[in-house]
């Protein structure tokens, strides 16, 4: 056997520190939205809709891949984004939302999941 470019295992990741400032803003049980005017290109034309941005702080179970509901020595936290996107094409309505989970606990920023989700007239597609 040959290895090639395995010259030794990488050391775990450090666990992150957060300010203080930033654990009183997201640490709080509240979210921040923001809702923007959205021109979206779409059949080669631009349409006009609505993006929406949620970010907010989760407990995470790691091994379900969902939201805890209480904090336990099984989760960690991570920093939630849900961006959704609402515009009418004329012919029939689509959205899409993604959702994108980034952890707060360890040094590497890494994303923990993704998903993507966009409905239309022509049916439901998920990918995560």
């Amino acid at each position: 056997m040959i290895f090639i470019g395995c010259d030794k295992i990488p050391d775990p990741p450090k666990d992150r520190k957060l300010s203080s400032e930033f654990k009183e803003y997201w640490f709080d049980g509240t979210a921040e939205i923001t809702s923007y005017d959205l021109e979206q290109a779409r059949y080669g034309e631009m349409r006009q809709g609505t993006a929406i941005k949620i970010f907010v702080k989760e407990d995470f179970l790691p091994e379900e891949q969902v939201k805890a509901n209480e904090t336990s020595e099984r989760t960690f936290p991570v920093l939630k984004l849900n961006s959704t996107k609402e515009f009418i094409t004329g012919i029939y309505p689509y959205s899409i939302m993604e959702s994108s989970f980034f952890p707060l606990h360890k040094e590497e920023v890494t994303l923990q999941k993704f998903q993507l989700r966009s409905r239309n007239g022509a049916g439901n597609s998920l990918f995560s």
